[in-house]
């Protein structure tokens, strides 16, 4: 996904494989443009930039599912929140999720199993800098705008994966005419045993299994077939002293 910010670009990588809900949600969102024109309403130095409420007050927010719905958290160890650039859920408690989200801009590694990780910057962290020295008010919320004009979602597995679920299935029908190819005839059509559903319908009567049958085939298939009628025997001199 690409964040199209009043000040630059930044491009996120997204955890789906890890936090697959949170992902999803945050891709829904991005899809129907609901961070479009909105700002990132609060920004404390040395710790993190917040955004995702269209309302700009910190209060607002819906998911991207059903009725806007809270939804529960996702943690994992291989998700923390080290260094700048980690993109996590802001909360106001346990599994109430939402739409609004952060951006970190140090290590914030004490809101472990508190925040849901899902996503890193890979693209524009020297903007994150600059952020990181913006002048806020004693509330901290950033004295002039930091603007989210748009999203742009590159890549969607989530929705991707439902299309292909979708996608009528076209069945392979097989010519019952045909053997090898379309145009190629049933040597057998004309057997008298063509209809029988016993095994071996198409064997010679005079022939025994085993030996009559293995010596009318070449020299290459009889290796084969040697091969295939050699039984195993049960062993009874295993040797465990070397054990």
């Amino acid at each position: 996904v690409r964040m199209v910010t009043s000040q630059g670009l930044l491009n996120l990588e997204l955890h789906c494989d890890i936090a697959p809900r949170t992902s999803d949600n945050f891709l829904r969102l991005c899809e129907k443009g609901y961070y479009d024109n909105t700002i990132f309403h609060r920004l404390i130095r040395n710790f993190m930039l917040q955004g995702g409420d269209p309302t700009g007050t910190g209060r607002g927010g819906e998911s991207g599912f059903e009725g806007g719905k809270q939804f529960k958290d996702e943690f994992d160890s291989r998700l923390v929140h080290q260094g700048p650039g980690v993109v996590s859920m802001a909360n106001n408690g346990k599994n109430t999720n939402r739409s609004q989200f952060f951006v970190s801009l140090k290590s914030c590694e004490h809101l472990n199993n508190k925040h849901s990780v899902f996503g890193r910057v890979v693209g524009g962290l020297q903007l994150l800098d600059v952020f990181n020295n913006w002048e806020t008010d004693p509330k901290d919320k950033p004295v002039k705008e930091i603007q989210l004009i748009r999203t742009e979602v590159f890549k969607n597995p989530f929705k991707e994966t439902i299309e292909e679920m979708n996608k009528p299935k076209v069945e392979k029908v097989i010519d019952p005419v045909a053997t090898w190819f379309s145009n190629r005839k049933d040597p057998m059509q004309g057997h008298k045993n063509r209809n029988s559903t016993q095994v071996g319908k198409y064997l010679e009567e005079e022939l025994l299994p085993g030996e009559k049958r293995r010596k009318e085939l070449p020299s290459e298939e009889m290796e084969y077939a040697n091969i295939a009628q050699k039984s195993k025997k049960a062993r009874t001199d295993f040797d465990f002293s070397s054990w």
